[in-house]
């Protein structure tokens, strides 16, 4: 699964290549939850015909997040984009049929050009949200780990007797992903450890 970090820090997608203005971004919608394996088939078909000139990236809007429910951490995939893939080609009949010809791959908008249909491009802005939404994910998955002493931060694990109590910061444990908060509790402050990922900062 990409992250956000290597999809967005590691990799800069360009919305457009000056230098090859034939390259177009294309939406690609998929079947539910098969983004990753289709993304996986589509790169392992661009190796095998030998057509990374003509593909050049292939975006999977999709990251892993950890949320905190009882107790448990766990892995959790978000899917800003469910549904689809972009990518980034210089459009023909033999790219398109690729990429069709792919398993769990349903369709792509099309248009007529010069007689032929073929796949119609995203307009600029289009996919340019796309990337920005990404980059905005990334920092606030970033911020959920991102605590400092004294910070104010508050409770949002829903099992804990203290959901959406508000408190001070008081230890972090970066290397355990814990904090030691002080909570006002009938006047007196008390401190309590939670994982990082019960609170967030307010």
């Amino acid at each position: 699964m990409t992250t956000l970090q290597e999809m967005i820090t590691e990799k800069e997608y360009l919305v457009k290549d000056e230098s090859r203005p034939q390259l177009k971004w294309y939406a690609v919608e998929v079947t539910a939850n098969c983004e990753g394996k289709v993304t996986e088939r589509i790169n392992d078909a661009i190796k095998i015909k030998d057509m990374s000139s003509k593909i050049v990236d292939v975006l999977n809007p999709c990251f892993e997040t950890i949320e905190n429910k009882m107790g448990k951490k766990r892995k959790v995939t978000q899917r800003p984009y469910a549904g689809y893939i972009f990518v980034f080609a210089e459009m023909d009949a033999e790219v398109a049929q690729l990429i069709q010809n792919i398993d769990k791959v349903k369709r792509m908008p099309t248009s007529k050009v010069a007689g032929r249909t073929l796949p119609l491009p995203m307009p600029s802005n289009d996919i340019k949200k796309v990337i920005e939404t990404l980059k905005v994910k990334q920092k606030e998955e970033e911020k959920k780990t991102e605590f400092e002493v004294d910070s104010n931060v508050r409770i949002k694990e829903q099992q804990s007797p203290f959901f959406e109590m508000a408190g001070r910061v008081v230890k972090v444990n970066k290397e355990k992903e814990r904090l030691k908060i002080a909570i006002t509790i009938l006047g007196r402050e008390t401190e309590i450890d939670f994982p990082f990922t019960s609170v967030e900062n307010i």
